[in-house]
């Protein structure tokens, strides 16, 4: 593990996934500001968004199939430098179709940099994928998480166009990240042809499906807990928008933190431990979440983030040896694939959060349960045994 953590590659990737979700993160600040310089109404800015979400996510597994044939070299470093570019033009957009070409051209940056990326990570891991994985998100996380807070530090002692400053980082990354990737040779070679996608046998019909329900469960859960925490704390209890803003960036960090801490674990303890682990607790710990109406609901909040970011290395890892040969194209549908569920279980709590359905709070409340079913579905995935002797008979590399 000591070696995984000292490798330089590895940390570039995490640094260079900090700039692009630090992108990530601060988009839907920055809209605010475009929206009133342009006098958007919010639908514009729903669609506007939605583009974003819908480039970065949707077109992953495109590209993660692509850069598994070509070499993730040119996606990964290009990727970086995509979104960087056109997150700074963005401040300079004067018309609405200005700001959608930048928006869904910095998506389509986000979504080639993820999945080589991802798997550019598990590769520089060896045996300690969950571990290189983590080291991978925390940088993303955390990056997630400190976007909104730059972003509304600069928008409110300067104008818009000084968004790009925030550019700068992505931009230097780019050629040192180019560089280091041609140096080491992950991700920057094609893999070993192959025909069609082979999966490994240890995944059965079932156990594919329970994996999918998990990460979809973990991530609608997740996203609209973060996603409303503003609008609940803030505007329904009443305690003030800053408020509800830094109790979501607590919650991010916790996640951070947690998927650190999670795929190290994955490593030591075996990954449908950790998953199974974070998820039950997760459950009960979104309930007390929502019921705790005072500032004690901060260190809640860090907890509660850290429980369901440690599932999240272990789930992408176990995706990863799902398609062994095409490392890229399974982080790419997997990321992917998480993206869009976080966005519809954001959508689906918002729509029964009307006060003439359930309300905000009951319908922030059906999250908790959301969790405990996904840990009753970690029962049918396969063990890191049967994982490994079916990569055998693959002839791939396997995890110990």
């Amino acid at each position: 593990m000591s070696k995984v953590l000292r490798n330089p590659l590895l940390w570039s990737l995490s640094l260079s996934h900090f700039s692009t979700d630090l992108y990530s993160g601060a988009i839907a600040v920055l809209m605010v500001a475009i929206a009133h310089s342009l006098n958007l109404s919010i639908s514009e800015i729903a669609f506007t968004l939605a583009m974003y979400s819908y480039a970065s996510s949707l077109s992953q597994p495109l590209f993660g199939y692509i850069g598994d044939r070509l070499g993730g070299k040119w996606f990964v470093a290009g990727g970086v430098f995509t979104i960087s570019l056109f997150f700074a033009l963005l401040g300079f957009a004067t018309t609405l179709p200005m700001v959608m070409l930048c928006m869904v051209f910095a998506g389509l940056g986000s979504a080639a940099f993820h999945p080589q990326g991802a798997s550019g990570a598990a590769l520089a891991g060896g045996e300690s994928k969950s571990t290189a994985i983590s080291i991978f998100m925390l940088g993303g996380n955390i990056g997630y998480a400190a976007g909104p807070l730059l972003a509304g530090v600069l928008l409110t002692i300067m104008n818009k166009e000084s968004i790009g400053v925030m550019s700068i980082f992505g931009l230097v990354m780019t050629p040192l990240l180019f560089k280091l990737l041609g140096r080491k040779g992950i991700a920057a070679k094609p893999r070993t042809p192959v025909k069609g996608i082979p999966r490994n046998r240890a995944f059965t019909g079932f156990a594919i499906f329970a994996l999918m329900a998990i990460m979809a469960l973990r991530a609608g859960a997740s996203s609209a807990m973060n996603s409303l925490t503003p609008q609940f704390f803030g505007n329904e209890l009443g305690f003030g928008i800053g408020f509800g803003s830094s109790l979501a960036a607590t919650q991010l960090f916790g996640l951070a933190i947690g998927g650190f801490i999670g795929g190290m674990a994955a490593d030591r303890f075996g990954q449908r431990n950790v998953i199974f682990f974070s998820l039950l607790l997760g459950g009960p710990l979104t309930a007390l979440y929502f019921l705790t109406h005072s500032t004690l609901v901060y260190p809640v909040a860090a907890v509660t983030g850290f429980f369901y970011g440690m599932s999240w290395p272990p789930l992408l890892s176990m995706s990863q040896e799902l398609f062994p040969k095409s490392a890229g194209l399974a982080s790419g549908l997997s990321l992917g694939f998480v993206f869009s569920m976080g966005g519809l279980g954001t959508t689906l709590i918002g729509f029964l959060a009307e006060p003439y359905r359930l309300g905000l709070q009951n319908a922030l409340l059906l999250l908790a349960p959301w969790s405990f079913v996904a840990a009753l579905l970690v029962l049918a995935l396969p063990t890191r045994e049967k994982i490994n002797d079916a990569a055998k008979l693959m002839n791939v590399g396997v995890a110990s």
